[in-house]
């Protein structure tokens, strides 16, 4: 993924942005999400090792196994700092162990009919000596249901995160037991736990409406809504087929965010394949309560008054996979009284 980001016009050339990619684009936007956690958190201001926890717990799979490579995974700031009934609820805590052979324990529940439960254990290790990365402090994670069966585990030696995904187990009161595998030196840490009750589920609306009041126009606008009944949907895009592409044409989309502003794109910055029908506008994370609303600037090239219907699909990322979240068709007539006649469906 490439970010469209300021930059100063003296080292482009001639532009205010620039597209890029790596640690240099991923640090400020993570900067900026630890920020915003802990202006809502500021008991964490002192606590690192839980932002951290609250982040890995939350953020998006963007699938691959290579930590190195791939990271912890797709910022999810939304889920990180707000619970939502019936579709997520965090928990986080702050701990200490003493020495090696020492545990802790943090319960948290889990709901009858949950979908998933991460848990995420971060701490701050001592510094090594120069040119050894080697892991000084070894904590590990142990996860059991309301049965006291063990659920879930993790005990890696070279890193200082420990992540655990349950999927299965019995609802009810939770433990979670961190124990020092190997000490040093008194070691605090952070944890997070995360449950998700309801994933992703995305949905697509739309209707058509015509350009103004002049029945000469044969511009129209198609206005698409994606909302969301379950936990976000990153990586949002719309997808719109026209009927054909002799007599439709995209001339450009205007995207508005929940807070009333908006962007419009031209055709040429939109996703478009030369001669498919087929066009791509990218909305973003999708949260429920927080539809994204994309409104289609659309022109029919006929004399007719043709039926037809316009196609609509919205799409989001998980596990590194593009997933169709839900289509929709958007009838569209003229008549020669009205020119266009709004049809609103679903």
């Amino acid at each position: 993924m490439r970010i469209d980001s300021a930059w100063p016009w003296y080292l482009t050339g001639n532009s205010y942005h620039v597209a890029g990619d790596g640690t240099s684009f991923a640090a400020p936007q993570v900067s900026g999400a630890a920020a915003q956690f802990l202006d809502f958190y500021s008991i964490s201001l002192d606590w690192p090792e839980v932002v951290k926890a609250a982040f890995i717990v939350s953020a998006t799979d963007v699938g691959g196994t290579n930590v190195a490579q791939y990271g912890r995974g797709m910022l999810n700031v939304f889920h990180a700092i707000y619970d939502q009934a019936n579709i997520s609820d965090i928990t986080r805590w702050t701990g200490s162990l003493a020495n090696t052979g020492s545990t802790a324990n943090h319960t948290f529940t889990v709901p009858a009919g949950f979908d998933e439960v991460r848990v995420a254990l971060t701490w701050a290790d001592p510094v090594s000596a120069a040119g050894n990365d080697n892991v000084i402090n070894d904590l590990d994670v142990k996860v059991y249901d309301s049965t006291g069966v063990l659920v879930s585990s993790s005990s890696t030696a070279d890193d200082t995160v420990e992540y655990v995904k349950v999927t299965n187990g019995t609802p009810g009161t939770w433990r979670i037991e961190t124990s020092a595998f190997s000490l040093s030196s008194a070691q605090t840490y952070g944890l997070a736990a995360l449950v998700i009750l309801n994933k992703a589920d995305l949905a697509v609306s739309g209707f058509t409406s015509p350009v103004g009041e002049n029945s000469n126009s044969r511009d129209f606008y198609l206005y698409s809504a994606l909302t969301n009944n379950g936990f976000a949907a990153p990586g949002s895009y719309v997808q719109l087929q026209l009927p054909n592409t002799s007599l439709y044409e995209v001339q450009g989309a205007r995207i508005y965010t929940a807070d009333g502003r908006s962007h419009f794109y031209d055709s040429a910055e939109l996703h478009h394949d030369e001669g498919s029908s087929y066009w791509d506008v990218t909305t973003g994370e999708t949260i429920s309560g927080f539809p994204r609303v994309v409104r289609w600037l659309l022109r029919y090239a006929g004399t007719d008054c043709p039926t037809a219907k316009i196609n609509l699909q919205a799409y989001y990322r998980d596990a590194g996979a593009t997933v169709l979240g839900d289509s929709a068709s958007v009838p569209f007539s003229c008549q020669p009284a009205t020119v266009y006649l709004p049809l609103i469906i679903k």
